[in-house]
């Protein structure tokens, strides 16, 4: 299916997701997708007030990975063949984030792209190959965090 420039948002609209899946197809098959600001999200939408210390991290991350998935089974069920996002930034190692927030970041968040069971079914399902880029293992190598960096090999 082609998309033609007299074509409007109604008649996209009302589009099947394998036609969308069809155009998109022939435009593009690969997205960088920054999910930042993930914690700010998780605020405005799960909490009363701001937190006083890292025990909201479970429910964050559960409510975080369901929503990232969701995600990235719309860019894949709409065409999209290679995402590429990041699973680290610069700005996680800096200090003002809480004390425990590097520390759940990669024991708990970065655990949870290498084996939780929710993450490995869609990994299944839509045959995702995971593969991290970057200078993490210098970064993680001979560290507090060595654990986590054993799993992704």
């Amino acid at each position: 299916m082609e998309f033609a420039s007299d074509h409007n948002l109604e008649w996209f609209e009302h589009l099947s997701v394998p036609d969308v899946a069809a155009i998109v197809r022939e435009q593009l098959s690969t997205v960088v997708f920054a999910a930042g600001g993930t914690n700010r999200w998780y605020m405005l939408n799960y909490l009363d007030d701001w937190p006083k210390d890292a025990s909201y991290w479970p429910d964050y991350l559960k409510h975080d990975g369901e929503r990232f998935l969701e995600i990235l089974r719309m860019f894949f069920d709409h065409g999209v063949h290679t995402v590429f996002t990041y699973a680290m930034v610069p700005g996680q190692f800096q200090k003002g984030r809480g004390k425990d927030y590097l520390a759940n970041a990669l024991t708990t968040g970065m655990d949870r792209i290498a084996g939780n069971a929710e993450f490995m079914q869609f990994y299944a399902d839509y045959g995702v190959r995971v593969r991290f880029f970057g200078d993490y293992q210098e970064v993680l190598a001979g560290s507090e965090y060595q654990a986590t960096l054993d799993k992704f090999e």
